[in-house]
């Protein structure tokens, strides 16, 4: 069951009880704040999103990313390693985020001064790719795979105070569909971004690797500018001292209150470990794209048609799943994710096994996985943090989130994992560990609580 308000006590005791009295007073104030607020705040948030999807999509974590590395030289291990310097970077870093944030007035100052330093490192490879060009692979793998880390990196530290502000200025009810409309936002543009990068790869494009290092650059310059919609955010300027002092979160009281949590919150433990499976299923994801092109038969032309599949997917499942989880709930949008994630390896088996009957066929479930993917992501956002906004109490929220990533983290070796599977076995036992590690997670969600909305 969820914490009740005297375990919060409990945990907090030792801080004194004027944070309980002060959360609560600066949530109800707040609430007028968010709503005078809301039109303007919800636009820049939609904005910010829809344009980090943008961004991502350019230089595909499941499409263009894998190819980069793969025309480079780059191993199966290698090409898992994108989704460790995702996971590593962007979880186990929030708890620097968390102890930065703790405490203090506002959240904008200690979510856009890591932005300004990570965000352009993805413009850094693609400025390094042109001046390096041919011939220096293993340097250009050596800055891609830094550079990936520090973006990663910096965008986990600014996740917690950006969760915060969310959960300052947009009321649980709305989240669902401010998400949902990011994702048609970004899915409208990004399906004609998917034509562009067809274009630039294609056989009338640059040669390679500056074709790559134009879809870089692109999404660094998108990335740099999609820090204005922060700076114009209005945002309450006390809610945040609710979330107690810096030494709250040091290290030694995070892995106190991670015992507690623990030990406490049963539903907590099987939301952790039914994303931990799911995370199973994502860490196959980049490695599609490669049997696409091994198996399959489909090459680099077709990264366009894949990246808009993914796209449209991310298009559908944010008009869809936005819905659902303010109308029925966020646990509902955690089972959907465990359904698709089971869907998505399962195509990848049927392909794996009938690749050589199905013909021009083989095309439908190709693009299939790549919108299920696409909808998969949205799923991640929308469904799992989402959840652990409305079920944290509102005084550990910072801790529960940073806890919840922090323990996501450690999924940082399933891509090398993944990659390493590959190179022993073959696509169909990947698809198939995918496939049992996202049913298994359909059957840990079953037990999640449904959180009580006011």
């Amino acid at each position: 069951m969820p914490m009740s308000r005297a375990q919060v006590r409990c945990i907090l005791a030792p801080f004194g009880e004027s944070n309980l009295s002060l959360s609560d007073g600066i949530d109800q104030a707040s609430e007028g704040f968010a709503e005078r607020h809301f039109l303007r705040n919800a636009s820049l948030l939609i904005t910010e999103n829809a344009g980090f999807s943008i961004a991502i999509t350019f230089v595909g974590l499941t499409t263009v990313m894998p190819t980069f590395v793969t025309l480079l030289g780059g191993s199966p291990f290698l090409v898992g390693l994108i989704g460790a310097c995702q996971t590593a970077g962007a979880l186990l870093t929030q708890i620097i985020g968390a102890r930065l944030c703790a405490g203090k007035a506002r959240m904008k100052p200690y979510l856009l001064t890591p932005l300004y330093i990570g965000r352009p490192a993805i413009l850094v490879v693609g400025i390094l790719t042109f001046i390096l060009g041919t011939g220096t692979n293993w340097l250009l793998l050596s800055v891609f795979f830094v550079a990936l880390f520090v973006f990663f990196a910096t965008d986990g530290v600014a996740s917690v105070p950006w969760y915060e502000l969310i959960s300052k200025t947009v009321p649980p009810t709305r989240r669902g569909r401010m998400f949902g409309t990011a994702q048609i936002a970004g899915g409208l543009t990004g399906i004609a971004v998917g034509w562009a990068v067809s274009r630039i790869l294609g056989a009338h494009g640059l040669p390679f690797p500056y074709n790559y290092a134009l879809l870089f650059v692109i999404s660094g310059i998108l990335f740099v500018l999609n820090n204005l919609p922060f700076v114009f955010m209005k945002e309450p300027v006390l809610e945040g001292a609710a979330v107690g002092s810096a030494d709250d979160v040091s290290v030694v009281h995070f892995l106190g209150s991670l015992g507690k949590i623990l030990r406490d919150d049963a539903n907590f433990v099987r939301v952790v470990a039914a994303r931990l499976l799911f995370g199973v299923g994502f860490s196959v994801f980049p490695f599609y794209v490669l049997f696409m092109s091994k198996i399959a038969g489909y090459g680099t032309s077709s990264l366009g048609l894949f990246t808009s599949a993914q796209v449209f997917g991310g298009f559908v499942g944010g008009l869809l799943l936005g819905w659902v989880a303010d109308r029925v709930g966020t646990r509902s949008v955690i089972r959907l994710a465990s359904l698709v994630g089971a869907a998505i390896p399962g195509l990848g088996l049927i392909m794996f096994g009938f690749h050589d009957r199905l013909g021009h066929l083989l095309l439908v479930p190709a693009i299939g996985i790549f919108v299920l993917i696409g909808a998969a992501m949205s799923m991640n956002m929308i469904g799992f943090s989402n959840y652990i906004l409305e079920a944290a109490p509102v005084e550990l929220r910072p801790n529960y989130v940073g806890l919840f990533n922090t323990l996501a983290g450690t999924l940082l070796i399933a891509s090398p994992l993944a990659g390493w599977l590959l190179d022993q076995t073959s696509y169909g036992v990947l698809f198939a560990v995918a496939l049992a590690g996202s049913l298994l997670s359909l059957v840990i969600s079953l037990g999640l609580h449904a959180p009580v909305r006011e």
